[in-house]
């Protein structure tokens, strides 16, 4: 299933990590879309310290989800989406004190506290191929960027192709 805009009215934020076992880092990626799938904001990292992929996804939704604080978007209607099905459920469970990463998870109440709606969602990696391929870039960079209202060119075509097939759905 491809990407699919949220309601008027609510933020997506679809993130993603790529992990290097061997020097034990990660880059993560985040990218906010509102209704029309316009980006609004968009951060990658690299280098990040991390043990396991679980930590890096983790990582990549704090870091998603701070940036709504960021741009001082007060009582957001937040859909947080990941391919990881284990830091899903450990957000949904609101999982503190059972984890080693647990510290991670506790930031993330907080914030989802914060909001005035928020969902999170397991999603499969068809539908994550932006925050994806932005992890992806900042892994062969070994940079990290961040972008207001666009994304760099190779993923600008992913982020334009979902827009479109978005609009020809509710026509």
């Amino acid at each position: 299933m491809a990407w699919t805009a949220p309601a008027d009215g609510w933020i997506k934020i679809n993130v993603d990590a790529s992990v290097d076992m061997m020097n034990g880092t990660c880059s993560i990626a985040y990218l906010c879309r509102d209704h029309s799938g316009k980006v609004l904001w968009a951060r990658n990292g690299a280098e990040l310290k991390c043990q396991d992929v679980t930590e890096a996804e983790a990582m990549a939704c704090l870091f998603g989800l701070q940036a709504v604080g960021v741009h001082e978007v007060s009582n957001a209607s937040i859909i947080l989406e990941s391919d990881s099905s284990l830091v899903v459920e450990a957000i949904k469970r609101r999982n503190q004190g059972r984890s080693r990463i647990w510290k991670l998870y506790e930031e993330i109440n907080k914030i989802q506290d914060s909001c005035f709606r928020f969902e999170v969602v397991k999603i499969g990696r068809e539908s994550n191929k932006a925050a994806h391929m932005l992890a992806d870039v900042a892994r062969f960079s070994s940079q990290g960027y961040y972008w207001m209202g666009h994304v760099p060119p190779v993923v600008a075509e992913i982020v334009e192709n979902e827009a479109v097939k978005h609009v020809s759905h509710n026509i």
